[in-house]
């Protein structure tokens, strides 16, 4: 029933927004061991003040370490012809640490088709980890690279509406 709700709840946004899902490598201070990788699957919501709302499930693995990490940041947007920059802040949530911590972003985006962009991202988070290997505050730096799928279908619906 949940779902159904948050379903009905996000529907009328879903013909102006984007998804994105990128993948990339992770550093992060005072962690040497190599093999430090993560994924990120989202949704971005932009308004036509060029402000937006984005939501992230992050996915990062290290030696001996994985932790999944939810991600609300608000952004701005600046746009150009064939590019796009996504400027944003907000916070994290760690689900195996129960961390609440920063987040910032820097997206370039490139057009590669109508609707289809080649993302590369720089995300920085500052975070509470008790992991394995080092406990304490540490940053961590995401250098993320994916593609983003822009939905416009509502448009077209209403184009179809006139035609009618």
């Amino acid at each position: 029933m949940k779902t159904l709700i948050y379903i009905l709840i996000l529907f009328p946004f879903i013909g102006f927004c984007q998804f994105h899902i990128t993948g990339g490598v992770v550093d992060v201070s005072e962690r040497r061991d190599g093999n430090t990788m993560a994924w990120e699957v989202g949704y971005t919501q932009i308004f036509e003040s060029q402000m937006g709302l984005t939501a992230n499930f992050r996915s990062t693995t290290m030696n001996l370490d994985n932790y999944y990490t939810a991600e609300l940041l608000l952004k701005n947007r600046i746009e150009q012809k064939g590019y796009r920059l996504d400027l944003g802040v907000g916070g994290g949530y760690n689900f195996d640490d129960y961390d609440i911590h920063p987040v910032a972003t820097i997206e370039n985006q490139f057009r590669l088709d109508e609707g289809v962009w080649l993302m590369v991202a720089l995300d920085g988070a500052y975070r509470d980890s008790k992991d394995i290997l080092k406990e304490g505050y540490r940053f961590e730096t995401y250098l993320m690279v994916g593609l983003v799928l822009d939905v416009k279908w509502q448009r077209k619906l209403r184009k179809m509406k006139r035609f009618f």
